[in-house]
């Protein structure tokens, strides 16, 4: 994997690591990633009809070279641990271009087994926190010297096409975030496809 990817995946796990320290001392293909934000997940459905417990929004331009978008994640439910995250993503329009959504303690990683109750709780509303950190955008989304093969655990041939022409286009911006266990993934929006990407995935 590449230097600058290394440094990108660090500031992603760093809370987490760091939270652990204190208190305890693939995809098939890419496609299955860029989520159609019109299909609800049981999760979704969920996370509609309960209460939002806290919540982080940060603007950026992703999609649109001169309009931020506005990124925020959001945690729904009756307690921090049986709770549902919600990422998602809309355009300057308010329009949603990106929505994913997982259970809480996906964002524990690897430390599920070896954090207490209150450690989890502590360390989930940590991760929430750090998740919108703007040190997690790059651009180009894609490194000039990054290859195909190297950007995924699992790469797709389908997919490398698209994946060329982002790496082409030096004006791209990309955004790198962590969930379930110490998997790191890059999306960046396609300007040809009018849709959000999966660059780069690692487990």
């Amino acid at each position: 994997m590449k230097y600058r990817y290394l440094v990108i995946i660090l500031v992603v796990l760093a809370s987490a690591c760091n939270q652990s320290q204190q208190s305890v001392s693939k995809t098939d293909t890419a496609i299955q990633k860029q989520v159609e934000v019109s299909n609800k997940t049981k999760a979704d459905t969920i996370a509609d009809t309960i209460k939002k417990i806290m919540g982080y929004s940060v603007a950026h331009n992703f999609s649109d070279s001169t309009y931020k978008d506005i990124f925020s994640i959001n945690l729904y439910g009756k307690t921090i641990l049986s709770g549902v995250v919600v990422f998602q993503i809309f355009d300057h329009t308010h329009k949603s271009i990106f929505k994913e959504t997982y259970h809480a303690q996906d964002l524990l990683g690897d430390m599920g087994d070896v954090l207490n109750n209150r450690q989890k709780q502590d360390t989930i509303k940590k991760r929430l926190a750090d998740f919108l950190d703007t040190r997690k955008f790059i651009s180009p989304a894609i490194d000039p010297k990054e290859t195909f093969d190297n950007a995924y655990s699992s790469a797709d041939n389908a997919d490398k096409p698209e994946w060329e022409e982002i790496k082409k286009d030096k004006s791209s911006i990309g955004f790198m975030y962590n969930y379930g266990y110490e998997g790191t993934y890059g999306i960046t929006f396609s300007k040809s496809k009018k849709k959000l990407f999966l660059f780069f995935y690692s487990d």
